[in-house]
Formats: C-alpha cells, structure tokens, sequence
C-alpha cells in the first residue's frame, strides 16, 4: 500500500504545483495540466474530453535493501502544441516541478526524495503533443523483521 499512499500524496502536491499554469488544449481553449495516477484514463469513444496537457504519476519499481526502502516513480508532462516551439511548455511544467520537489524534499509526511533526479525530453515527438520525463527515487518507510520465539 505504500506505494499508492506516494503515488496519491504525490498527485495532492502536483496539482498544488501546476494550479496557477495555463496551457493550451487540443481545442484551443486555456487549461490547467491534469494530474494523473499511472495512466490516462480510459474514454468511451463517444467521449470528447481532452488529455492534454497533463502529467501522469507511474510507479516503476522500488527495492528493499539493509536498512533503506524505495520506489521509483516516473512523472511524465504531456502538453499540446502545433507550433515547433511545443517543447517549451513540457520543459516549463519540468522545472516547476523539478525546484518544487527540491526545495521540499519530502510528500505526504513520509516520503523522501533521493537524489538524482532526472529528466528528459523524448527524441520521438506524437506531434502536436510533446512529452517529458522526471525520473525520481524516494524513500519509503521499511518493514522491520519480526523476530518470533
């Protein structure tokens, strides 16, 4: 269950960091970034909601080792451009998140973030969206043995 309550306190922090940014939509209209858990959602065909921009929180893996635990969570930024200057707005929402995450360090009361964190921006476009990655590791609370007599 821990890796849900990150990923859940993770989204509650994200959407604070993207409250005041305003992008453009799919059908031009000024939107905020939606904060997604580990995917987009699933749309009915008849349904005309638009995904972008957003960024969605996927939990990758994690690792227990002596004394330390941690998952690893990708942030993916998807925004909407038609212009070639697109990857501008992928790399403005990277950096508010990125300095956001830095300067607190720690979400939800019990998750760390471990350094490095890593971004990029993928060489392959799905123009006209652009899309970028925020690679993080956190420190999760450990399960401590338990020693039966």
């Amino acid at each position: 269950m821990t890796p849900v309550l990150l990923m859940r306190s993770l989204k509650s922090f994200l959407e604070e960091v993207v409250a005041n940014v305003e992008l453009t939509s799919p059908k031009g209209v000024l939107t905020q970034p939606k904060v997604f858990l580990e995917a987009l959602p699933q749309k009915a065909a008849s349904s005309q909601e638009e995904d972008f921009p957003f960024v969605i929180i996927r939990a990758m893996g994690g690792e227990d080792q002596d004394g330390k635990a941690s998952v690893s969570i990708n942030l993916l930024v998807g925004t909407h451009s038609k212009d070639d200057d697109g990857f501008i707005d992928v790399l403005n929402i990277i950096e508010d998140v990125r300095q956001s995450l830095l300067k607190n360090r720690v979400v939800g009361g019990s998750f760390r973030l471990d350094l490095p964190l890593k971004w990029k921006l993928f060489d392959e476009q799905p123009y006209p969206g652009w899309i970028g990655e925020i690679n993080t590791l956190w420190e999760i609370p450990r399960v401590e043995q338990e020693v039966l007599f």
